[in-house]
């Protein structure tokens, strides 16, 4: 896995601006549990959630199946 971000994938801006505008996300896992919440930041290999509760959950990227806006 590259150290750094490819900007050129629309993919990667979006999960960029979910960052910046601090958009409600939910995660599916590859074990199909689901984790709700603000993205607080992100880098190469990592997620950084924080819940309603205000819980916060750094996730590998290589365990998410799906991630959507709420």
């Amino acid at each position: 896995m590259s150290s750094e971000f490819d900007t050129s994938l629309p993919s990667t801006r979006l999960m960029q601006r979910y960052v910046k505008e601090k958009t409600k996300v939910a995660l599916r896992l590859n074990d199909s549990s689901i984790l709700a919440g603000t993205m607080l930041w992100m880098d190469p290999v990592f997620l950084y959630i924080e819940d309603a509760t205000g819980k916060q959950t750094l996730v590998n990227r290589a365990s998410i199946a799906t991630l959507s806006a709420q």
